[in-house]
């Protein structure tokens, strides 16, 4: 059954739900649904509200996606949390693949970047903690990361809604049941500072160039390249492309339409009309957007 994917922690089992965080890491009931941490208490202010699921295992709220900015599956399962987080800030869709279980988050959210425990990346607010133990394992969203300790927050696992993990270089450990964190799942989307960050500004890219083909049917390709930025050693995490096309009947420039590109690209194809159109890219790393780069202009 395709609803299995977003029940998170567990799969469906019967009627109801097998936790997989162990029920030991709740000292007694909770209310279903009660707020555990509030969406002004973590991620800098501006995540989503973090619930719990009862006396954890089963879903106590039933599967709802019909507003998933409320409710984005099992209510409230491990799973349900970062995909609504994720669905809220627009970083693209947390899915999790095989049997259902947050373990396998990696092998069905296409889209977001995994990142193996200890292979040298080290997480920032917002990523996903994907941990192995069980048959689903758990996932966890980080807060912040400060010194040697990774903050995240959860559902389904805990009464306080909260997770702490050793970090030992890029390395974390802590994961329940015995088991391991299997690694990191990122967007590129997300740029969220970290306040515990210490990699520098990013400053703005060389200013891009245009390669123009006309193809048939009227159509131009513009391929807009650039150089990356001159951070002094900048850790970049994507770069967001604006586009923009002038109005001849209002005398007007529209707004800036935006893409967002994996780190390692450095052009981007447009494919429009013979519009006179201006184009823009910055860059982002762990403390946020860097500045603009100078726009270029194509007279098509």
């Amino acid at each position: 059954m395709r609803i299995k994917a977003w029940v998170a922690c567990g799969a469906i089992i019967g009627t109801g739900l097998v936790l997989s965080a162990p029920t030991a890491a709740i000292a007694g009931p909770v209310p279903c649904g009660k707020v555990l941490v509030a969406k002004s208490d973590w991620l800098g202010g501006d995540g989503v509200p973090v619930r719990s699921n009862g006396a954890g295992g089963r879903s106590c709220d039933g599967f709802s996606v019909r507003n998933r900015a409320v409710q984005y599956g099992g209510g409230w399962q491990c799973v349900e949390l970062a995909a609504r987080l994720y669905h809220v800030k627009g970083w693209g869709t947390v899915f999790a693949g095989r049997n259902g279980g947050a373990r396998y988050i990696p092998e069905g959210s296409g889209g977001l970047e995994f990142h193996a425990n200890g292979s040298g990346y080290v997480p920032v607010p917002g990523d996903l903690v994907i941990e192995a133990h069980g048959y689903y394992g758990h996932v966890t969203v980080v807060d912040r990361v400060e010194g040697n300790t990774i903050h995240a927050v959860e559902q389904n696992a805990s009464r306080a809604g909260r997770k702490t993990y050793e970090l030992e270089e890029s390395a974390a450990f802590g994961s329940y049941g015995g088991g391991f964190v299997r690694g990191f799942m990122r967007s590129p989307r997300n740029v969220t500072p970290n306040p515990a960050a210490t990699a520098p500004v990013v400053f703005a890219p060389d200013r891009p160039t245009l390669l123009i083909d006309t193809e048939p049917r009227i159509k131009v390709r513009a391929n807009l390249v650039w150089n990356p930025p001159d951070g002094h050693g900048a850790q970049i995490r994507g770069y967001q492309v604006n586009r923009r096309q002038w109005n001849p009947t209002s005398g007007r420039w529209s707004k800036w339409s935006s893409v967002y590109v994996p780190p390692e690209a450095s052009s981007h194809a447009f494919t429009s009309g013979r519009k006179k159109s201006e184009y823009r890219v910055r860059a982002a790393n762990a403390i946020g957007w860097g500045r603009w780069s100078r726009g270029t202009s194509a007279g098509l």
